[in-house]
């Protein structure tokens, strides 16, 4: 069940939007050129910290959602828990990588079969 959006933190999910950003800028290929290239620049070199970020903000998530049902029942739920994450991950994972399949194959930079199906199978 998705929480409703009374119960949301925005500031929680700007800080989640920036770190996915950051982290977006840091696998961006190629070098600028122009007036932006200096301020790309330092915005890569600061770019570490979206992953950090991600990841502090996924176990606050999952410490949010072990919480409860912690004392709700007195132990946890880790079925439930990792069911209800799955539903929530595997969607935007398989997306995200036909997402980038077609754009590989659009640009004719495709990477090898047995790279396509280890990230599948992961």
């Amino acid at each position: 069940m998705a929480p409703s959006t009374k119960n949301r933190d925005r500031a929680l999910d700007c800080l989640r939007m920036a770190s996915c950003l950051l982290v977006l800028c840091r696998l961006q290929r190629g070098e600028p050129t122009g007036p932006g290239a200096v301020v790309w620049e330092a915005l890569r070199r600061g770019t570490w910290s979206g992953v950090d970020l991600f990841f502090v903000l996924s176990g606050s998530l999952v410490g949010g959602l072990l919480s409860p049902t912690n004392r709700l029942r007195g132990s946890l739920d880790w079925r439930c828990l990792l069911v209800r994450r799955g539903c929530k991950n595997h969607p935007t994972f398989y997306v995200g990588s036909a997402s980038f399949l077609v754009g590989s194959w659009v640009h004719d930079d495709l990477p090898p079969i047995r790279d396509i199906l280890g990230e599948v199978y992961f």
